[in-house]
């Protein structure tokens, strides 16, 4: 799966009860994990589980900013998972030919007639 996602360019947060215990060094299902896991970050560190072991996970990219990750209280034989992430808002550039006709208006180049700006500009 981390293979997989590795293509796309978007941050990738994946969460959940991954019913492996990777507090536990010698567990063979967390050590395939972390081998799949590359350039990813796990972020829970104390126990989420009853049995006293790291079940439920926050992983994300490496760039990813995830803060703040507290274990709160158990609802079940799992506890709930609080995170943080900072996400940027991307802001699409214009265009050339938008920016093209932008200048061309407030050059005198092009008139509009009253009223038809606000239309052309709608996205």
């Amino acid at each position: 799966m981390f293979e997989h996602l590795s293509v796309y360019s978007c941050p990738v947060i994946v969460c959940g009860d991954f019913n492996v215990h990777v507090d536990d060094t010698s567990c063979v299902h967390a050590a395939r994990l972390a081998d799949l896991a590359f350039d990813y970050v796990q972020h829970v560190t104390t126990a989420t589980h009853t049995a006293g072991h790291i079940l439920d996970l926050v992983i994300a990219r490496s760039d990813t900013d995830i803060t703040d990750v507290h274990v709160g209280g158990f609802i079940s034989d799992h506890a709930l998972v609080r995170f943080t992430v900072r996400v940027r808002k991307a802001i699409k550039p214009l265009q050339i030919s938008q920016l093209t006709f932008l200048e061309n208006i407030q050059s005198g180049r092009v008139r509009i007639r009253p009223g038809c700006f606000r239309t052309l500009l709608k996205p």
